[in-house]
């Protein structure tokens, strides 16, 4: 079950938190899926989910309507 959810810009900053979790032994997925299915089996072991948005480079309202 998911306990912790990173929203991460970019993929830089999705990788550097989630290796922190890591290193203590707690399960960690990285992503760029953000159709992901929180409560599928693909999250069904994971703790901690840090998910890439790729919304750096783009404008705010971009952003607002992507999401």
């Amino acid at each position: 079950m998911i306990k912790v959810l990173i929203i991460a810009d970019d993929l830089t900053g999705a990788m550097d938190d989630g290796v922190q979790f890591s290193k203590f032994g707690i399960p960690t997925l990285v992503t760029i899926d953000t159709n992901i299915d929180f409560f599928g089996p693909e999250c069904e072991n994971i703790q901690v989910l840090a998910l890439d948005t790729e919304t750096r480079h783009i404008f705010a309202k971009e952003v607002y309507i992507a999401s």
